[in-house]
C-alpha cells in the first residue's frame, strides 16, 4: 500500500481542491457523530468546537453527509451550522437507510469522540459495526498515553485508557488534527502509520478582527481598570503551563508589567483558582493578573480583539486552536515551540521554550515592544488563518478516505431490526413475568422470512424490581435501568414496555415515562405500580408525597378533570380506581403505540387520552394445552384454586366467602380454597381473619409463589378455578389461560 504524505491535503496542495484534483468521489456519504457538541466536557471549546467546525466545512464544500445527534439540545446547537435535512436523530433506522444494499453510495462512519472522556460507552455504536460500515476516527491527541503518571493515576481513567486503545486499533483510518497527533497516535496506539493522515483544524468564521466586526467590551470578565493587556488561554491541566506563564510574567521588566496586565482565560473551579492565585502571589505578580473563568464565544472574541498579544504556553497540544483564533482576530500571537503548536503558527520567531521562563519572557517582551517583529507575527497569523480552514479540513478528510479506503474487509448491509422487550422475566413473582418469558422464547423461535433473513433480534430488558438479578448480563439481556446508560436508545429500533399494575413493573414504568416506547398494557392502569412503590419505600410521608406528585403530573398532562383524593385513599388502589384515576396520562403522552388485551381496555385508554397514540388490541396468547394424561387425572378433592399475586383488587375475601357458602350452606364437605401466588402486606392477614370468622380456616391455604413444576401440579389437581376483580379495566388474565389450558373449569367476572 502506498504511504500517504503526512498530510493528504498538503500532498495535493492547499491552494487547489483536493476533491477535484485527485478525483475524490463526491458520492461518498459520511455519517458524522455530532454528539460531542453538547458533551459536558467538550461543549463550548475543544472537541465540541472541532465537531461543529468539521460539519460546517462539509457543508461549505457541499459534501454528502448526515450529522447524527442524540438529543434536541445537540440539534439546537447545530441549527445554524447544518442544513435541516442533514441533521438527523441517532437511530438504527438512520444507519440502516444509508447502508441499504443498492444505494450506490459508499458510506463511512466518522467517529468524533473516540478519545473523549468521560466514557460515553459507544464512540462506535453497535449498529455501525452491524452495518459493516468502514470507520474513520478523528484523533485529537494521545496525551493520556504519553503521560500515564499524570493522566492514568485514577483507576477509572486507567480503565478508560485500557479500553480506548484496543478500540482505536479496530478503525480503518485515523484522521489526525496535526502531524504531532498523527505521529504520537501511531506510536502510542500501535496503529499502522500508513493509515493515519493529518487533516488539521480550522477557525470559526465569527472569529474576526475588530476592523471587520468589533464585539462590545466584555465587562463581565474584564475589570474596568484593565487597559492594555496580554491574553492567554490556558486551563487547570498541568500541560497548559499556567505556572510557567506566571513565572515568565514575573521576569518581564517592570515597565512592561506596569503598562500591561496579564489576562488568563480558562474555566476553573475554586481549587484551581486558589492554586493559580497562590502561584501568582509567590511570583510577585498577584496584582498584575486577571483570571476570567469561563467565557462565552462573544466574550472570547472581544478579549482577543482588544489584546496587545496572545500567548499560548502549553507544553503539549493536539492542535492549539486558541493560537489560530487569536490570529483570526488580528492579534499577534506567540506560542510554545513544541508538540503541534509550530504547525499551527509556522513562524520560528513566534516560538519559545515553554520550560524556560526567561525565554518565554523574552518572547513576550519582544512581541510587545518590537514593531517590525509584531508585523512578522501578524503576517504569520494571516497565513495560518488562510491555511487552516474548515473547508480545507473537510476536503482533506474526503481525500484521505478516497486515497486510503477501508483497512478491513467488511460485508456491508442493513442491520437487523432490534427490539427491546422490557418487563419482568425469570425470577419475578408476577404472572406477567412468566408470560414475558414465553413470549420472548416464541420470538426467538420465529421462522425466517421469505428472503431467508431472520425476523430480527430480541433484547431482554429485565425489570428486577422485587426479583433477583438474573445471572449474567450480555448483549441480549440487560436490566431495564441500563437503557440510556449502557444501552442507548439508538441501539434498539423499538422498545416494548410490558406493564402490569403492580410493583413488579416500577423500573419499566420509569422507562416508559422517559423514553418513547410501544407500551403493552396488561391492565389499563398504573395505579398498582406507584402504590406498590410507595409501600416498598417504607416511608409513609414519602409514599403520600409520591402519589400526590403522580396525580398532579397526570392532572397537568391531561384535559380531564381528576377528582380530589383524600390522604386515606392515596395508598388504596381500589379506591383510586373507583375515582377514575389510572396514572396513565404521562406514559400515554410519550408512547409510540399502545397494545391492550381487549376492546374494553382500549376504551379505557381512549377515555384517559382521547385521540392518543395508535393502538392494537392483542388478546393474550394461551399456553400450550397440558399433557392429556395430566389434565384428565381426576382431582383428589374438590379444590378451588385462585392464581396470581394476592391483592385487594382480586377480591380474596369474597373468595373466602364463596368457600364458606359452599361448605356451610351447600354441604360441600371436601371443598378447599388455595391461593397460589406471592403473598405480601396486610391482605394475607385479612384473608386469614375472614377464614377464621367464617369457620373455614382449615380449608384455606396461602401456598405462596411456586416453581413451575409445582405450579402446574397444583392447577392439574384443582376441581375449579376462581378469578375475580373488584375493578375491571379490560384486562385479560394469564391465570385464566393457564387454568383453561389444563382443562380446569374457571369462574371469573373478567
Amino acid at each position: 500500500m502506498p504511504t500517504p504524505h503526512r498530510d493528504v491535503g498538503r500532498a495535493v496542495g492547499r491552494d487547489v481542491d483536493p476533491v477535484a484534483d485527485r478525483g475524490v468521489r463526491r458520492d461518498v456519504h459520511l455519517l458524522v457523530d455530532a454528539r460531542p457538541v453538547d458533551h459536558p466536557t467538550a461543549r463550548q471549546r475543544g472537541i465540541g468546537r472541532y465537531v461543529t467546525g468539521l460539519l460546517r466545512g462539509l457543508g461549505e464544500i457541499d459534501a454528502s453527509f448526515t450529522a447524527l445527534v442524540g438529543s434536541d439540545a445537540e440539534a439546537e446547537l447545530l441549527t445554524d451550522v447544518v442544513a435541516p435535512d442533514r441533521l438527523v436523530p441517532w437511530s438504527r433506522g438512520a444507519v440502516r437507510e444509508r447502508s441499504a444494499p443498492g444505494s450506490g453510495t459508499p458510506t463511512w462512519y466518522v467517529a468524533t469522540q473516540l478519545m473523549l472522556h468521560p466514557v460515553p460507552l459507544d464512540p462506535i455504536p453497535r449498529v455501525v459495526t452491524e452495518a459493516g460500515l468502514p470507520v474513520a476516527a478523528v484523533m485529537y491527541d494521545v496525551i493520556p498515553y504519553r503521560h500515564p503518571d499524570v493522566y492514568q493515576i485514577d483507576p477509572p481513567a486507567r480503565r478508560l485508557a485500557q479500553v480506548r486503545a484496543p478500540l482505536a486499533r479496530t478503525v480503518d483510518v485515523l484522521l489526525a488534527i496535526s502531524d504531532f497527533a498523527a505521529e504520537t497516535a501511531a506510536e502510542e496506539l500501535a496503529f499502522p502509520r500508513e493509515h493515519v493522515a493529518t487533516i488539521g483544524a480550522g477557525v470559526e468564521p465569527r472569529f474576526v478582527p475588530a476592523t471587520v466586526r468589533r464585539e462590545p467590551r466584555p465587562d463581565r470578565v474584564l475589570p474596568p481598570d484593565v487597559g492594555r493587556y496580554v491574553v492567554a488561554v490556558t486551563g487547570g491541566d498541568e500541560r497548559k503551563n499556567t505556572h510557567g506563564l506566571l513565572r515568565a510574567w514575573a521576569r518581564l521588566p517592570g515597565s512592561v508589567r506596569a503598562s500591561h496586565r496579564l489576562v488568563v482565560v480558562a474555566a476553573h473551579d475554586h481549587v484551581v483558582l486558589r492554586r493559580w492565585e497562590r502561584w501568582a502571589t509567590e511570583a510577585g505578580v498577584a496584582e498584575d493578573v486577571v483570571f476570567t473563568g469561563a467565557v462565552t464565544d462573544d466574550e472570547m472574541i472581544a478579549l482577543l480583539q482588544r489584546a496587545e498579544l496572545a500567548v499560548m504556553p502549553s507544553t503539549e497540544e493536539g492542535f492549539g486552536l486558541p493560537v489560530l483564533e487569536a490570529a483570526a482576530c488580528g492579534v499577534p500571537a506567540i506560542c510554545s515551540g513544541v508538540s503541534s503548536l509550530p504547525e499551527v503558527l509556522d513562524e520560528p520567531t513566534a516560538c519559545f521554550d515553554p520550560h524556560d521562563p526567561d525565554d518565554m519572557a523574552a518572547a513576550i517582551e519582544r512581541a510587545l515592544g518590537d514593531p517590525d517583529h509584531r508585523d512578522v507575527l501578524r503576517r504569520a497569523g494571516e497565513r495560518s488563518v488562510a491555511r487552516w480552514t474548515w473547508a480545507g479540513v473537510a476536503r482533506d478528510a474526503l481525500a484521505t478516505l478516497d486515497y486510503l479506503g477501508p483497512r478491513f474487509p467488511r460485508r456491508a448491509g442493513p442491520p437487523a431490526t432490534t427490539v427491546g422487550l422490557a418487563g419482568p422475566f425469570e425470577g419475578s413473582s408476577s404472572g406477567i413475568g412468566r408470560y414475558d418469558v414465553e413470549l420472548a422464547s416464541a420470538i426467538d423461535r420465529a421462522t425466517p422470512t421469505g428472503d431467508g433473513e431472520h425476523l430480527g433480534r430480541l433484547v431482554r430488558l429485565v425489570d428486577t424490581t422485587g426479583a433477583p438479578v438474573p445471572a449474567g448480563a450480555g448483549p441480549d439481556r440487560w436490566p431495564v435501568r441500563a437503557v440510556d446508560r449502557y444501552v442507548r436508545p439508538w441501539d434498539l429500533d423499538h422498545v416494548v414496555a410490558v406493564l402490569g399494575s403492580s410493583h413488579h413493573h416500577v423500573a419499566t414504568a420509569e422507562l416508559a415515562a422517559a423514553v418513547p416506547c410501544h407500551v403493552w398494557l396488561h391492565e389499563a392502569t398504573l395505579v398498582g405500580v406507584h402504590v406498590g412503590l410507595a409501600h416498598l419505600s417504607g416511608s409513609p410521608a414519602w409514599a403520600h408525597a409520591h402519589l400526590r406528585d403522580q396525580i398532579e403530573r397526570c392532572r397537568a398532562d391531561t384535559r380531564r378533570r381528576l377528582p380530589p383524593v383524600r390522604d386515606s385513599a392515596l395508598l388504596d388502589p381500589v379506591r383510586l380506581a373507583g375515582a377514575g384515576i389510572t396514572l396513565l396520562e404521562e406514559t400515554l403522552a410519550r408512547s409510540r403505540s399502545v397494545i391492550v388485551s381487549s376492546e374494553r381496555a382500549l376504551a379505557e385508554v381512549r377515555r384517559v387520552r382521547p385521540g392518543g397514540p395508535p393502538a392494537l388490541v392483542l388478546p393474550l396468547a394461551h399456553p400450550p394445552a397440558a399433557d392429556a394424561t395430566v389434565a384428565e387425572t381426576p382431582p383428589a378433592g374438590r379444590e378451588i384454586v385462585a392464581l396470581g399475586w394476592l391483592d385487594t383488587n382480586k377480591a380474596p375475601v369474597t373468595a373466602v366467602e364463596v368457600l364458606a357458602a359452599l361448605v356451610h350452606r351447600d354441604g360441600v364437605d371436601d371443598a378447599r380454597l388455595t391461593f397460589v401466588g406471592a403473598v405480601v402486606g396486610d391482605v394475607a392477614d385479612e384473608v386469614r381473619a375472614a377464614a377464621r370468622r367464617l369457620r373455614v380456616a382449615d380449608r384455606v391455604e396461602l401456598a405462596g409463589r411456586l416453581d413451575d413444576t409445582r405450579y402446574r401440579e397444583r392447577i392439574a389437581a384443582a376441581r375449579a378455578g376462581l378469578q375475580l376483580r373488584v375493578v375491571d379495566r379490560g384486562e385479560m388474565s394469564a391465570a385464566v389461560a393457564d387454568l383453561l389450558a389444563h382443562g380446569v373449569p374457571t369462574v371469573t367476572n373478567l
